[in-house]
């Protein structure tokens, strides 16, 4: 987790970060909230979890469009 908050702060005005873990991180997400952070996870069929994670500010991820 320590990596992903890091990272984050990295972030630039448009980007977005795509993470891929072997779990749902449950404790991320009430902190990428209060640091005005917005996400969509996605759980795999090999039980991994993918999460992309962009600012607030912007309307849409940097990164491309959300899975429907």
């Amino acid at each position: 987790m320590e990596l992903t908050l890091e990272a984050i702060e990295h972030l630039p005005a448009n980007g977005c970060l795509r993470l891929l873990i072997h779990r749902t991180p449950h404790l991320l997400f009430p902190i990428l909230h209060e640091w005005g952070y917005l996400y969509h996870g996605t759980s795999n069929d090999d039980g991994s979890y993918e999460i992309l994670i962009w600012r607030k500010e912007q309307d849409t991820p940097g990164c491309g469009q959300l899975p429907q």
